[in-house]
Order: C-alpha cells, then structure tokens, then sequence
C-alpha cells in the first residue's frame, strides 16, 4: 500500500507525464535519482511513527550523532485545510544528502552544469 501511495504522488504513474527521475541541481551539477529507486528506498528503509497530535513522522538511519533522524511527515494543516505529506522543515537537502551516502543512500548519477552547455 504505501508503494501504491508513493507511486501515485511521487512518481505520477497517473499523470499523464509521470515523473521517472528526481532532478536536483546543485551548484555546479545535476544529480540524477531514478524514482523507482526513491521509492523502494522510502518503502524498505523509513520507520514510521504516529505522535499524539495525530502526526505521522518517517525516521532514516543515517550519519547524524543518534544514527537516525526524521525527513518525512504527513499530517493535516487545518490553516490549508488539507494534508502535508513530505519533506519540510529544510529536510529537502539534507535527503538528497542521505541519498547520496555511500553506506545508506542509493545509486544516482552527477553531471556538471558547465559540460551540458557544450
């Protein structure tokens, strides 16, 4: 089920452009994710919680002093009137982070900025 969830949200499979890579540019290069990989990775590797305000967090291991820290959330926002479910909190970079990690991230692909213009 949550693979259905992902799929649909993140990856658009019902969309008429679904979305197969995860582009982020950084200062001097693209960094290339493919989706199917994010989304294994969020479904085999994030432990879920439920806090008591009804907010469900996803905790990663990963390089941080407790070896585990918390990148995703879903929860309602009653201002907006709808549910949140992603990475807030400037938690956006420091996945990309945790993606690109030898010993808990997943394969990606660099290109530099400057070698695309040519």
């Amino acid at each position: 089920m949550l693979k259905n969830i992902f799929n649909k949200y993140l990856k658009k499979i019902e969309s008429k452009r679904p979305s197969d890579l995860l582009v982020y540019r950084d200062t001097d290069k693209w960094i290339f994710f493919n989706m199917n990989d994010i989304i294994n990775y969020i479904s085999e590797k994030c432990i879920w919680r439920k806090l008591d305000t009804g907010r469900i967090k996803g905790d990663f291991k990963d390089m941080s002093k407790n070896n585990i820290r918390q990148y995703i959330t879903y929860e309602y926002r009653p201002k907006h009137k709808s549910y949140f479910l992603g990475l807030n909190g400037n938690k956006g970079i420091d996945f990309i982070i945790l993606l690109m990690n030898k010993k808990y991230g997943i394969k990606y692909y660099i290109d530099n900025i400057k070698d695309l213009a040519n």
